[in-house]
This record gives C-alpha cells, structure tokens and sequence, in this order.
C-alpha cells in the first residue's frame, strides 16, 4: 500500500499510509476540523489563521518521529521486549492524529460549553458517557481520581476521546490506551505494563514536554512571525527513550537534548506570557465565548444541543427546521451575524466598537498602581474587581460594568435587604459582597465622569504570568547521562533555571469605550482611580 505525503511549510513534507488517510484524515469527521480556528490570535496577528487539521497532522508527524526513538530503545532491552506490544505503537500515532478530533468550534474558547456541570463534577454527562464507552472500572477509577485532584482533562481532549473511540472503533486498536493518551489519564497501578504505557501517554499528553505542545508552538511561531526561541524539535525527540531507574521505567532525554529542553521551555513563556495573556487577545476570547454562550442559547430553545457528540457528526441534529452537523466555526459566525442581535457580538465584526485595555500588560498594570499606594490598597483593589468580575459574569444577562449592571447591583442589595429567611450571617456576607460591588461600581462612574469617557467597562480575569520551569513535572523530568549509574532529575542538574510560583494567580484587566476614538492617558486614569478610592474605603 503506497504512502500519502502532505506538503507543510514547518516540516517539509509530512507522511500517511494511504490506509489512514484515507480511512480517518478523508472522513467528514477529521475534515471538519479544517473549520476550526487554531488560536484567536489573529487580533494580534492577522496571519495566524492556521486550523486544527493541520495541527493534528503535525502533531501526528512528530509523534512517529517520538515512537520510532521509543522503540528503538525497546529493542535495545530484552525485559522492555517482552513487555513491548506492536499495536501500543499504532494506537499512539492514532491518538496523536485525533487527539482534537473532537475540539469546539473557535478551539478553547468554545470548549467549555461542552460541559454541563462544573469541570470537576465526575457526573457530568460528557465524562460519564466517555466511561460507559471504555468501559474498564480501572479507566473509570483513575479518570474520576483526576477529577476529584482538580487535574480534569480539558473538555475538547474529553469530546476528542469520545468522538475517536466511537467514529474510528475499528482503526484505534486498544481503545483504553487511546482515550488515555488524549486525556492525558495515567494508569495508577503502577506495575511495568502500566509504566510503558504511561511513558506513550506523557508523550502526547503531559503538563511538561510533548509532542502537542511542540507543533503549536513551532506552529503558532510560523504563522504568527513571532520572533521565538528556536526548537531543533527531531534533536529533542531523537533522544527520547524507556529506560528502567531503582524499579521503575521512565520516558527519558538523553543529556544530548539538554539545551533543547530549556528552549521548548522559553518559548512557551514567551507564547503564553506576550500572546496568549496579551489583552487584545483575551478581549477576543471574551467576544467570543459571549457570543457563543448566546448561539447555545439560540438553539436550545429551537430543541438543539449544538456542543454535543451528535452535532459534530455528519448525521448532525435536527430540530424546528434548524439543523446543525460537522458544528465548526462557520456555524457560529453564521448564526453570530443573522441569528443573534447583541452589541458585544457585533464588536466581533466591527473593531470601530471595540473597548481598549486600559492597561497593556502585567508589569505595567503594578507599576502604575503601585505609584503613591500600598501594596495592602492594591491588594484590596483586586479584591474589589474579583467581587465585581464575578458578579457580571454569575449575574447579569451582560456582562458590562454600566448603569444596567449598577442597577441590578442595587436590586439585588435591596433583595438580600428584605429577605427574612436568612439566616443572620448569611444576611450580612451577602449585604456586604453586594455593598462592596455596588460601591465599586460607583467609584468606576465617577472616575470615569471625571476623565470624560463612556461609564462602560469589562473586567477580565487573567493568570499572572508562571513560568514553565517552576513546575514539578519539569523539575522531576529524567535526563540520562550514558557515563553516570542511572539518570538524574532536572532540579538536580544546576544549569535548570529556576523560577518562583507568583502568590497571586489572577490580576484584571480593564477594558474602556473610547470616546470620539481618543485612548485616555493611563497615568491620569490609575491616578483618578487612586483619589477615588481612598485606602479606608478598602
């Protein structure tokens, strides 16, 4: 059977057995996901308009390149031999093919209407019929221990899963080393077999290096043109290894691979700390999962679930003359333009609309808040925009900081006011939550009488800034020294750079409505919003 090769400008050329490509990548199932928006970075860089089919095809390119290195090793250790199975090889490749087969329209910023129930309930529906379709109590066992440690997998990894499993049975060969390649879900029973399989899994799936996270973001430097790190990505996994430590087989880099390690690690910094936390970026994603949140609405009440299994298939669901198959981004946009009327989804179409950040990053936001203020007062600042953020989000039908969200603040103190079946401390954590938003609010109308601009703000939450080689699993990442007994950790090996976990978590930007299309002065704002808001009103 003769081969299939794809040209891609990061790899050259790219090559499938024509079984596969045609069985699984010339299906309507993987075809769709040419409509599927790689990132929302476009904002930011109007080139970045890669999707997820191409991705996944690199991903699966890699992820040979990974288990040819495997494989080599196993061959080189009789015990490994003996524990080695062929169709371990042909199910990883698979799952590095599918592994977004079953992602949401607009990638993660649709993902979680996937979800019914909170991401860390194991009862929702979508993790409860992945479990029913492996059907193995160990799976079940180890998938809901994840869930319960607040480690879910993403809900695209659990759709992707599930759409794999269900639409290519036939062509994944062990259907529970598939499914948890995707999810990232390690087998706990720590017995050799497992500890093989857990290495194929950590390959594709695992909060430090694999191959998922090397194609986007060689990817995501191609098309965007950001000037990143460069990742001699075949050097990495041509160094890849099994290797049996004190009992235990581990995946592990050769020290070949050392500078390698670093770079993948810089460049995702450097991708998540100046593009994906970029403001403009994140006020994409709030767009977005808005409107989105408003086309679920749409087609629920014409009977459909469009984030379903079912709506991502060629059948597709059919309700009051409405019928939605293969869901993508097409379908979103179509119905975003004629089926909804909403402001904050026509700021989609039309930048002229758009709010602005008022701050442009991380540091900048400390640095002008800090000037002639304690840290206390920017502490309890952040408070208030934490209690006002959730309110718009949890509470009002939009989620804007105006005189709509400021009446319904008043509405709801007046409620919890009047109630009588309260009991005493519930009553007074609720007036005080409310009195602070409701204050906060006022505070922003004032301020923003004072500079001349719209009183119409959004508040979003973002992660402060984590560098990647604060995390353990990087840290605990085995690196083998062919002249040394066995292989070291990296946390041991001085040249890793170390990095602090920041206290806080989350910060907020802010976003404004320009006013005649003049951006207002950042230092003049941070200090209205000083005076305003004194330290004993905190």
């Amino acid at each position: 059977m003769s081969d299939k090769r794809l040209k891609d400008p990061v790899y050259g050329y790219i090559t499938l057995d024509e079984s596969t490509a045609y069985t699984i990548v010339d299906s309507p199932a993987f075809q769709r996901l040419r409509h599927i928006r790689q990132t929302s970075y476009t904002p930011l860089y109007s080139a970045a308009l890669h999707n997820r089919f191409i991705h996944s095809l690199g991903v699966y390119h890699l992820g040979k390149i990974a288990l040819a290195s495997i494989q080599k090793s196993v061959e080189l250790n009789s015990e490994l031999q003996s524990l080695w199975k062929v169709e371990w090889g042909s199910t990883f490749t698979k799952a590095c093919l599918m592994h977004d087969i079953g992602h949401s329209p607009f990638s993660h910023s649709g993902e979680i209407f996937y979800l019914e129930k909170n991401g860390d309930d194991p009862t929702d529906p979508l993790y409860c019929k992945l479990k029913d379709t492996v059907h193995s109590q160990t799976f079940s066992q180890d998938f809901d221990f994840y869930i319960q440690q607040k480690k879910a997998p993403a809900p695209h990894e659990v759709m992707s899963a599930l759409v794999g499993v269900t639409t290519f049975s036939d062509a994944v060969g062990d259907k529970e080393l598939f499914v948890r390649c995707i999810t990232g879900c390690l087998y706990r029973k720590n017995d050799s077999v497992n500890q093989v399989k857990n290495g194929l899994i950590q390959l594709l799936n695992s909060s430090c290096i694999d191959v998922d996270k090397i194609d986007y973001l060689l990817r995501d430097a191609f098309v965007t043109g950001f000037d990143t790190i460069s990742i001699d990505y075949e050097r990495l996994l041509k160094s890849l290894e099994l290797k049996k430590t004190d009992g235990i087989i581990n995946l592990v880099f050769n020290k070949s691979a050392l500078s390698v390690l670093e770079n993948v690690i810089y460049a995702h910094d450097s991708e998540r700390k100046w593009i994906q936390n970029h403001p403009v970026v994140l006020y994409e994603s709030f767009i977005l999962q808005f409107s989105i949140k408003l086309v679920q609405q749409y087609y629920k009440e014409n009977g459909i679930n469009i984030f379903s299994e079912k709506a991502l298939s060629e059948q597709g669901v059919s309700e009051n003359n409405e019928h939605i198959s293969l869901l993508c981004d097409d379908d979103i946009i179509y119905t975003m333009k004629n089926k909804i009327f909403s402001p904050i989804a026509k700021e989609y179409f039309n930048r002229q609309q758009r709010r602005h950040a008022v701050w442009k990053s991380e540091a900048e936001y400390h640095i002008i808040f800090d000037e002639g203020k304690s840290r206390g007062w920017l502490d309890k600042f952040e408070n208030c925009l934490r209690f006002v953020e959730k309110f718009l989000q949890e509470e009002c039908t939009v989620p804007v900081l105006n005189d709509d969200s400021a009446e319904q603040c008043q509405t709801m103190l007046k409620k919890v006011n009047e109630q009588t079946d309260l009991k005493e401390e519930d009553k007074k954590t609720f007036l005080i939550r409310y009195t602070t938003i409701c204050e906060t609010i006022t505070y922003f109308k004032t301020v923003s009488s004072k500079i001349g601009i719209p009183f119409d703000f959004v508040i979003i939450k973002a992660k402060r800034f984590a560098s990647g080689f604060a995390k353990d699993a990087l840290e605990n990442q085995l690196v083998d020294f062919s002249n040394l007994s066995k292989p070291h950790k990296l946390r041991e090996i001085r040249m890793l750079l170390q990095a602090d976990i920041p206290e806080d978590k989350e910060f907020f930007y802010l976003y404004y409505k320009r006013n005649n299309n003049k951006s207002i002065g950042l230092k003049e704002f941070a200090g209205e919003i000083r005076k305003t808001i004194p330290d004993d009103d905190l």
